[in-house]
């Protein structure tokens, strides 16, 4: 009878291990799910347009206009203060190291 109880109390222990080892799994998954998500909108491809001097920027994901300017250091400053990551159109550079990369011509 002694052996029943403690196969039974084991069975129990293990039952409760693989039900709590499932929820930690589960709560694993959506906090890397959600990690991901956070990212993903941290990130802001973004257009150029170009008039004269002028460069205009604008999301590329829906079109909401971003800044303007014409002084390429005022610009990449604005890029890096912001809370959010922009890009390129491609996700290549960040629209700061973008705007300061050397031209070639």
């Amino acid at each position: 009878m002694d052996y029943q109880v403690l196969l039974t109390i084991a069975i129990i222990v293990v039952a409760i291990l693989l039900v709590w080892f499932k929820i930690a799994l589960n709560k694993e998954a959506a906090d890397h799910q959600e990690l991901k998500e956070y990212l993903l909108d941290m990130i802001v491809p973004c257009n150029i347009v170009h008039e004269g001097d002028m460069m205009y920027f604008y999301n590329a994901e829906n079109g909401e206009f971003l800044t303007q300017g014409r002084c390429v250091d005022t610009l990449a400053k604005y890029f890096d203060e912001q809370q959010k990551v922009y890009t390129d159109e491609d996700c290549k550079y960040t629209m700061a190291d973008f705007l300061r990369r050397p031209v070639i011509k």
